[in-house]
C-alpha cells in the first residue's frame, strides 16, 4: 500500500507543499503575527521549513507524530494567542497548497484528517 507521501508524489511534492503553504501563511495578516520572528531570520525560515517538512514526513508517511514536542514548540505562539482560528486558517492554507500540487480529494481529505488529530497539542490545550 502506497503511503501518503507516496500519494503527493514523494518528498519533491513535500518539499513544494511545505513552499506553498509558509508562502500563504506568511501573506495571511492573521496568522504573519506568529511567524513575523521566524520570517526576520533567514536562519528562522530554514529552521521552519525543516521541521515543517519533518511533521509532513511523519504524517504522510503513517509515523505518529508524537515524537515532536509540538506543544512544547508551540507555546511561544499559544501565548500570543494562537486559537482555534488561527489553526483553521492553517488548514484552509493547506487545503489551498494540496490543490496546487494537485493532490486528488480523497487524499487531500485524509491528510486534513491526520492534521487535525494535531490540533490540541499545537493549540496547547489539555
Amino acid at each position: 500500500m502506497n503511503t501518503l507521501l507516496e500519494k503527493i508524489g514523494g518528498i519533491p511534492s513535500l518539499k513544494t507543499l511545505v513552499k506553498e503553504l509558509y508562502i500563504a501563511v506568511i501573506n495571511d495578516r492573521e496568522l504573519l503575527p506568529f511567524f513575523e520572528d521566524t520570517i526576520n531570520s533567514p536562519i528562522g525560515i530554514i529552521e521552519l521549513e525543516r521541521k515543517q517538512k519533518k511533521f509532513f514526513t511523519a504524517i504522510l508517511s503513517d509515523t505518529s507524530p508524537d515524537y515532536f514536542d509540538l506543544d512544547e514548540s508551540h507555546l511561544p505562539l499559544a501565548q500570543k494567542g494562537l486559537s482555534d482560528h488561527h489553526f483553521d486558517l492553517l488548514v484552509c492554507h493547506l487545503k489551498e497548497a494540496l490543490v496546487k500540487i494537485e493532490v486528488n480529494l480523497e487524499t487531500q481529505k485524509i491528510i486534513i484528517q491526520k492534521v487535525e488529530t494535531t490540533r490540541k497539542e499545537m493549540l496547547c490545550m489539555p
